[in-house]
C-alpha cells in the first residue's frame, strides 16, 4: 500500500472519529505499517491472509479510536503486552504530545 493510499483510507477513518493526524503522524504510522508488514511474514504479528485495508480498518483505526476519549495533557496511559503494538504505538504515533 502506497503512502498515499495509506494516509487517504485513515485520514478518511480519523476524519469520522473528529480526529486530525499531522503529516508527520501519518508518515509515522505509515512507516510502522511497512514494519508490521514486513515483520509479520517472520513473526505471526497479525492473522495471516490479512488485507491491507483490514490492516488499516481493524488495528490502526480501532487504535487510534482510543484518542477521541483521551486528553494528551491530563490522561496517562499505560499498553502493558501490547504485542504487535496496538494500540500503544499507534496512539502514541497519532498523538505524539
Amino acid at each position: 500500500m502506497t503512502p498515499e493510499d495509506f494516509g487517504q483510507i485513515l485520514s478518511a477513518g480519523v476524519d469520522e472519529f473528529g480526529i486530525s493526524l499531522s503529516s508527520n503522524s501519518l508518515s509515522t504510522l505509515h512507516c510502522y505499517y511497512q514494519e508490521l508488514q514486513k515483520w509479520s511474514r517472520k513473526v505471526n504479528l497479525i492473522a495471516r491472509g490479512t488485507s491491507a485495508a483490514e490492516i488499516v480498518e481493524k488495528h490502526f483505526l480501532d487504535s487510534l479510536a482510543l484518542l477521541q476519549s483521551l486528553d494528551s495533557e491530563r490522561d496517562n496511559v499505560v499498553d502493558i503486552g501490547s504485542g504487535a503494538g496496538f494500540p500503544g504505538l499507534v496512539c502514541k504515533a497519532g498523538n505524539p504530545l
